[in-house]
């Protein structure tokens, strides 16, 4: 390991092929735990790795809903338990809350739409804002 370097030997090739080398061994011999939140969810900040999707579970098919109305992509959702509500945000500017309770609301795209908009001259106007972000309070 290097205690210390004048800054021109530090610069050299070989220092900073070292420097990188001992990064990537400690990174690798480095076992990191992290806390689950206050939701449930482990911590994902900096995972690179791919999703592991449990095939095993089956969703009966009158449990699973094509849920229709926002004109762009869906970036995130958010699931409330004790009302059975879903709310959804999307890339055309809007957060949608479906009533996951009643079935034929939800495929007809019968749902609370919440509108991103801004005051432009007195008037409020939309703001063509991604909704990235949706928490239950």
């Amino acid at each position: 390991m290097i205690e210390s370097l004048s800054l021109i030997d530090a610069v050299m090739p070989e220092a900073v092929l070292l420097r990188q080398q001992q990064a990537h061994n400690s990174k690798n011999s480095v076992v990191k735990t992290e806390a689950s939140n206050a939701n449930g969810n482990e911590g994902t900040a900096n995972h690179a790795d791919s999703m592991d999707v449990d095939v095993s579970i089956e969703i009966p098919s009158n449990r699973a809903t094509i849920l229709r109305g926002h004109e762009s992509e869906v970036f995130i959702c958010a699931w409330n338990p004790t009302s059975d509500l879903l709310a959804s945000g999307s890339g055309d500017s809007t957060a949608r809350i479906w009533n996951m309770n009643d079935d034929a609301a939800a495929s007809s795209g019968n749902q609370l739409v919440l509108r991103h908009c801004i005051q432009k001259g007195g008037t409020e106007v939309p703001s063509n804002k991604d909704v990235t972000s949706l928490d239950w309070n």
